[in-house]
């Protein structure tokens, strides 16, 4: 296991100082926690400073993450990124940038970073950006990570190359609200949190739950559509299916906890809303309806191996 460098010392030390002084955590869904969790992120801090030669000594397959650090970050942005570097903010944002990387063999379908971000009234924000692969996901909204492939992150947006080229021609490679929001952060730190491969291999903490949250959304959208297809063929109206939907609908809530069943019925209830959303459409109806749920039916919910070191 690698030593920590005196400097990274001095900055973990600064981090534990200031969490004494902290009196309020602000998280990405407006809940609190303890010190005793702001403690932990310090722990984990620690281990993203060290590295261990595990993972590759079993084939584990990991996402990278690429540091502001790294000597490698600079050559990155200056090829994936072009003229970003040259921006005036560059230098004042870049302590606040990721690069997200995928040199495994397969594509990663499912990932999330977790932020830990220090504003400049010295309060702290827990924020994680996610993203899994679902079913029907409309072309050009994949964010799968394939071999090679890379995403800038920061507290406040997210990047594909293709994406920086396409926004920046229009709107400037970063907008002024982008740039706003960087003005109150005072440090910021990311974790890789977890990853889910094409093969079905999970890897990583899982503190956000994004394991729970892929096999409960899966195996609700296959069990609301065996619902919805069944009341279909007892030949039920649109009015009536929609009645049932708004029931099923007002069950949203954001799971609090760890309990598989509150994220079973969130991903429930949002897939009641995105049937709900075809109904009343002009083009939807019910045989659009029926359509997504005989899709969604044949789609077993996927075979998940959680892998720990």
């Amino acid at each position: 296991m690698k030593r920590l460098s005196k400097s990274q010392n001095r900055e973990l030390l600064g981090i534990v100082n200031s969490l004494h002084r902290i009196n309020h955590r602000v998280l990405s869904y407006g809940l609190i926690r303890t010190a005793v969790l702001g403690l932990a992120i310090v722990a984990m801090l620690v281990g993203a400073f060290t590295h261990s030669t595990s993972a590759q000594a079993n084939n584990t397959p990991h996402l990278t993450l690429v540091l502001p650090q790294d000597q490698t970050f600079d050559a990155v942005i200056q090829e994936n990124y072009p003229g970003l570097a040259s921006q005036d903010n560059y230098t004042n944002i870049k302590p606040y940038l990721v690069i997200l990387e995928n040199n495994t063999e397969l594509a990663a379908t499912a990932y999330d970073i977790e932020w830990t971000v220090v504003l400049a009234d010295q309060s702290l924000r827990y924020q994680d950006y996610r993203y899994f692969y679902q079913s029907l996901t409309p072309a050009g909204y994949s964010k799968i990570l394939h071999k090679g492939e890379m995403r800038l992150l920061s507290p406040v947006f997210s990047l594909s190359p293709q994406e920086y080229v396409e926004q920046s021609a229009y709107v400037g490679s970063l907008a002024p609200h982008d740039l706003i929001s960087f003005s109150n952060i005072n440090t910021a730190y990311a974790l890789m949190d977890g990853a889910l491969f094409e093969d079905g291999r999970f890897t990583g903490s899982n503190r956000q739950m994004l394991l729970e949250q892929i096999q409960s959304s899966e195996t609700a959208q296959h069990d609301e559509s065996v619902i919805i297809l069944d009341k279909l063929n007892a030949g039920e109206s649109l009015g009536e299916l929609l009645s049932f939907l708004d029931l099923q609908t007002k069950k949203f809530s954001i799971p609090t906890g760890s309990l598989r069943s509150q994220h079973y019925q969130y991903a429930m209830a949002r897939e009641a809303e995105t049937l709900r959303s075809i109904a009343i459409a002009k083009t939807g109806g019910l045989d659009a309806v029926r359509k997504r749920a005989q899709l969604l039916q044949a789609q077993l919910p996927r075979a998940v191996r959680r892998i720990t070191e």
